[in-house]
């Protein structure tokens, strides 16, 4: 009797738990491939360049250091303390001798058993655990980040690159455990029935993705913003020298690659595309900085990923 009255149970709990999971897979795809287009991509590439203005001039910029990351440690300490609390509540109620289940006989959907009220608890514990655990980690990276984004910029071991490593390890964390929270209300709805549980998990997917993804008007402004930097030159003086020496060099080869396309077309009544003129900027600029860079070795595919995390160039020529 039971499992005829979970077959809702059955099909629509593990169909949300899929829809949710799926968003998720796919955002962490265009993280990893395409991170300027999400917000936590651009997030992670500003905490990049704030780790490193901050430890070039960190005689000065040592208080805003400390008091950026206590307010981030405040927001981590908060979502670790509400974790926590509901996680005493839920095992008091588990613990109880009152059934809960009383109440919604009457209007429930699908299962409502005494073992199935205790799934559905246990689940919504084990989320908030969870999420403690992130939370909690995450603040014993970013108190880690307090003492190390101080120490002085000729270390050879405690280089900027290392701090920002711990900073976002602490970020990801506490994304982590923002998601399970987000997780868990889903299941929540779950006490009620399956049926508001797909329809929470349906209205979540745009919202998230609303919230996580950047496009209209962030897109074109950032992409104007980038534009000015490359045609006149306004590289922001907080960014490494390397950084502008990227940005000249790319300028150099894309000016060149138009103007070789634009003869080739009119001279010769050749057409080109933009998709494979880009494609050559990207080529050329790579083989051009990687045989003048003094420093490391450049990777074609980081390259092509992410130009710019190799400020290891001193002189492009």
């Amino acid at each position: 009797m039971e499992l005829k009255k979970s077959y809702l149970d059955l099909i629509l709990i593990p169909l949300s738990l899929v829809i949710s999971i799926s968003y998720h897979l796919y955002l962490w795809h265009k993280v990893r491939t395409q991170p300027l287009l999400t917000v936590i991509g651009t997030n992670a590439h500003g905490r990049r360049l704030w780790v490193s203005t901050i430890m070039k001039d960190n005689e000065k910029k040592n208080i805003l250091a400390v008091q950026t990351i206590r307010n981030t440690i405040m927001g981590s300490t908060l979502m670790a303390t509400t974790s926590i609390l509901l996680c005493s509540g839920l095992a008091a109620v588990i613990s109880s001798t009152y059934s809960v289940k009383k109440p919604l006989d009457d209007t429930i959907y699908g299962a409502h058993g005494e073992f199935m009220v205790a799934l559905k608890y246990v689940t919504l514990l084990v989320l908030f655990v969870f999420s403690f655990v992130c939370h909690s980690l995450s603040i014993r990276f970013i108190s880690q980040v307090n003492y190390l984004i101080n120490c002085p910029q000729d270390s050879t071991i405690v280089t900027s690159t290392y701090v920002y490593e711990i900073l976002e390890k602490s970020f990801t964390l506490n994304a982590i455990g923002n998601r399970i929270v987000y997780l868990a209300l889903p299941v929540v709805l779950w006490i009620f029935g399956p049926v508001l549980v797909l329809l929470c998990s349906l209205a979540m997917v745009p919202i998230l993705y609303n919230l996580d993804f950047l496009f209209g008007d962030s897109m074109r402004g950032r992409v104007s913003e980038t534009a000015n930097e490359i045609f006149c030159g306004k590289v922001s003086n907080s960014q490494p020298y390397s950084f502008s020496k990227l940005w000249q060099a790319t300028e150099w080869v894309s000016g060149y690659i138009i103007w070789k396309n634009r003869n080739l077309k009119l001279f010769e009544k050749k057409e080109w595309s933009v998709p494979m003129a880009v494609n050559d900027i990207q080529i050329k600029s790579f083989l051009w900085i990687s045989s003048r860079s003094k420093k490391g070795t450049l990777d074609s595919n980081q390259w092509l990923l992410n130009p710019w995390v190799y400020e290891c160039i001193n002189d492009h020529g």
